[in-house]
């Protein structure tokens, strides 16, 4: 057993001026405890690195049930903590391949300096709002958002030093709180890059400029007896929606396909996700994290996919003990000037958007639940997605699927519409929920731009005829099984597909843009499936890198001995991905186990 006295970070945490890790080094397990003397567990965890294996790392995260032993707020500190030890290989690996990727934006954005501060403008808010004071450090907000948001803060808090304690004793570069929000912002950051351009900044400080000349002129005009009320209306300028314009976008902004089908006769249902992202990013971890955080808490144990330095999934795909799973697809925006509307700023009160969504989940026990709380604080606008929640605790073996068991909650930057859709599920609709990064809500379909690019150009920007839309309409009757779901959600048979021009491999539910005619490492990076007993079980079956069914395995080497994709960074990686799939269980890591009887 190791003590540590206390940091200079660690006054804030009440009762605590020493902590006492145990390191399992054969097991790579670590306990932390709460003091000198003490025995009590009160964060622990295990990290199984089998990336090199089958594509994951695995890791385990707890803190202690005893409400007398200990804070929340110590706990969670713990938690992060003993995840930044044991992952701080893997933490710097990603966070160098990340910070390469920003650098890439950064030439043509220049972003950086604003989205940093803007981050600091975040940390600030969760400071205040969370007690984090001089005269209230010991107290937690009695809303409970703001505890939720306090225990993450202090997650976050624990990991950066966990990590910085073993980035000492390596003497390689610590991080701060900041560049630990960069890893968990995630797939957010190439549109926060763009919202944070010196033009963007600009453009919003016009238009605010503008409204406050509008309410002073309103207000002149209704002292005037002669003022006449003019109806305005805005036209909708596009981005390019040619093809490559589409592409393009696509590229930087379009993450993911999910589907959610309902098996025949009711017997099982079925929900899938495919991450699609940057191939540098494919350093991933699957990540469990069991926090018993008092009775407000719907959800204490949370399994998701996820990656190194985040705490949360950063794909957004969660299984959890509430019953609910949460997955998303991102809405590209295809209007030009589309970030008039993102809230910036030290005044805006918004909690970071990967915070809020771990908030959301553990604040959740019903799908309609999630949708109302992720409506509760501001719409940031740089993370716009359609969610899928899906209600397990609704679903019954043999029975139609009951009101409230899907809802979709949709964002664009100033407007949120949620609903519940699960009567898509019912066969005599069409039985089943696909979703492709493209909007279904008629007015955020308005506000994004399709509407009027499905008007210029055609069913790509459709809902109902864009490529994967076709491709999922043609597949979902076949699909009932678990085994099913995992070809589908793996799926690209380019150039085979069937639905017709354009005929491209970024058109599949899992693309492979390296296998353009302009290639690039991006595409589908794994993909996720789950039915009725493994959501029971807590338990996901997973594989990890680009499809690779039909097509052949992503390489980062090229057959040469050279790199095949110059200043893509990849440190970590394995060179060669073709990994077959893993169940992730709370008891480690099996092949996958087909059954619906639970």
């Amino acid at each position: 057993m190791l003590y540590l006295a206390a940091p200079d970070t660690w006054p804030f945490i009440e009762g605590l001026s020493y902590m006492a890790y145990v390191v399992e080094k054969m097991q790579h397990s670590m306990r932390l405890d709460q003091g000198l003397g003490s025995s009590d567990g009160l964060a622990w965890g295990h990290f199984k690195d089998t990336i090199n294996d089958n594509g994951w790392g695995e890791l385990h995260v707890s803190t202690s049930s005893n409400v007398e032993m200990a804070s929340n707020s110590a706990k969670m500190y713990g938690a992060g903590y003993v995840e930044g030890l044991l992952t701080c290989t893997r933490i710097s690996q990603h966070y160098a391949n990340t910070r390469q990727l920003l650098l890439k934006d950064e030439a043509s954005n220049h972003a950086l300096v604003a989205l940093r501060q803007e981050m600091e403008f975040q940390l600030g808010t969760l400071k205040v709002k969370s007690n984090l004071v001089d005269h209230i450090r010991s107290e937690e907000p009695e809303d409970p958002y703001w505890k939720q948001a306090r225990y993450m803060l202090f997650q976050l808090w624990g990991l950066v030093d966990g990590y910085n304690y073993a980035a000492s004793h390596f003497k390689v570069h610590t991080l701060s709180l900041v560049d630990m929000m960069f890893l968990s912002a995630g797939s957010e950051l190439p549109v926060m890059m763009e919202a944070f351009t010196p033009v963007a900044i600009n453009d919003r400080l016009q238009k605010l400029n503008a409204q406050v000349m509008l309410q002073t002129n309103a207000t002149i005009r209704r002292t005037s007896f002669l003022a006449k009320e003019k109806p305005t209306s805005e036209a909708r300028q596009l981005v390019d929606t040619s093809e490559a314009g589409w592409q393009k976008k696509l590229r930087h902004e379009g993450h993911c396909s999910a589907f959610v089908r309902m098996a025949e006769g009711y017997s099982d249902l079925l929900v899938g996700h495919t991450t699609w992202d940057d191939y540098s990013r494919m350093l991933r971890i699957f990540k469990r994290y069991n926090f018993p955080l008092g009775e407000e808490t719907m959800a204490t144990s949370i399994a998701m996919s996820s990656y190194p330095g985040a705490v949360s999934s950063g794909d957004d795909y969660y299984v959890m003990n509430s019953g609910l799973v949460v997955m998303d697809t991102s809405l590209p925006l295809l209007t030009l000037n589309p970030y008039d509307d993102v809230k910036s700023g030290p005044l805006t009160g918004d909690v970071p958007t990967w915070m809020h969504l771990m908030i959301t989940n553990r604040m959740s026990k019903r799908a309609a639940d999630w949708a109302a709380n992720y409506k509760m604080k501001n719409n940031i606008g740089t993370y716009n997605n359609q969610f899928i929640i899906v209600d397990y605790n609704l679903f019954t073996p043999g029975k139609q699927p009951p009101d409230n068991m899907v809802w979709i909650v949709e964002t664009v930057p100033g407007l949120i519409h949620a609903q519940d859709v699960s009567y898509m599920l019912n066969p005599n609709h069409q039985g089943y929920w696909a979703s492709y990064n493209r909007p279904f809500f008629s007015d955020v379909r308005d506000k994004a731009g399709f509407t009027d690019a499905q008007k210029s150009s055609g069913r790509l920007y459709s809902w109902t005829d864009n490529p994967r839309a076709s491709i999922f309409r043609a597949v979902a009757p076949g699909v009932e099984s678990l085994f099913d779901m995992r070809g589908t959600m793996n799926r690209n048979i380019y150039p085979n597909e069937g639905f017709g021009e354009p005929n491209e491999p970024s058109h599949a539910i899992s693309a492979r843009n390296d296998l353009s005619t302009t290639p690039i490492p991006n595409g589908g990076i794994d993909a996720k499936v789950v039915g009725r007993c493994l959501v029971k079980g807590l338990a996901v079956q997973a594989s990890s890198g680009p499809s690779h069914d039909v097509q052949k395995a992503f390489r980062w080497m090229g057959d040469d001995g050279r790199e095949a994709y110059p200043g893509w960074p990849h440190y970590g990686q394995p060179d060669t991905w073709n990994f077959g799939w893993t169940e992730f269980t709370p008891a480690g890591q099996i092949a996958p186990f087909d059954t619906t009887d639970c």
